[in-house]
């Protein structure tokens, strides 16, 4: 053998174990960034959340406001705001005689009178004639009809059971009665009070 290939000078050695260090560096290097590019983002399942539609009612407004009809507003929902979305009192409108403080319900007719406006007959509608919230310790048949949802046979229900029970202690405790479903108390509990 020739000498020269056999002592390798400690330069070129040297030299080699520093380019096989950068090639494997390089190799690493390179693998690490495949591997960063083939990596999958985890997926995470979609939720799909419900929407809220806020449950409109209908309410009549006629009379002495600038856009009478009918119009739609969310549950609480005072007499003031529905005559708000009615355009407003007209200038002939008598405003003492509505409440307007007052919580509405679906289906509710709410009629502004003229100043002007001779009525010799009572208010047709029930829900004028009782000043909200009624007392359902103490209110008569016909006030409890006038809250939406309640019938004859639901207002018998209440009067029954609050005789039965010596009254209600909370508003919630309407919900004892027969007949009277959460649907029925989310549209009186506002109507309502104990006290």
């Amino acid at each position: 053998m020739n000498q020269s290939t056999e002592h390798q000078p400690k330069k070129e050695i040297k030299s080699n174990l520093f380019t096989l260090t950068l090639a494997v560096l390089f190799g690493l290097g390179i693998g690490g960034l495949i591997m960063i590019l083939n990596k999958r983002p985890k997926l995470e399942p979609i939720q799909i959340l419900p929407t809220t539609t806020p449950v409109l009612m209908a309410v009549h407004v006629s009379g002495e406001v600038l856009k009478p009809g009918v119009v739609y507003v969310a549950r609480d929902t005072r007499v003031g705001e529905v005559i708000d979305e009615a355009g407003g009192f007209s200038v002939d409108a008598d405003q003492n005689l509505l409440n307007l403080a007052a919580y509405v319900y679906d289906g509710q007719r709410i009629h502004v009178s003229s100043q002007t406006e001779v009525s010799l007959q009572p208010m047709q509608d029930e829900d004028e004639a009782f000043s909200y919230p009624i007392n359902i310790n103490h209110c008569s048949m016909d006030a409890l009809i006038s809250l939406p949802g309640i019938g004859e046979t639901k207002a018998a229900a209440i009067i029954k059971y609050r005789e039965a029970n010596g009254g209600f202690d909370t508003v919630e405790d309407i919900l004892n009665v027969s007949g009277i479903g959460t649907a029925i108390f989310s549209d009186i509990k506002e109507l309502i009070t104990v006290k």
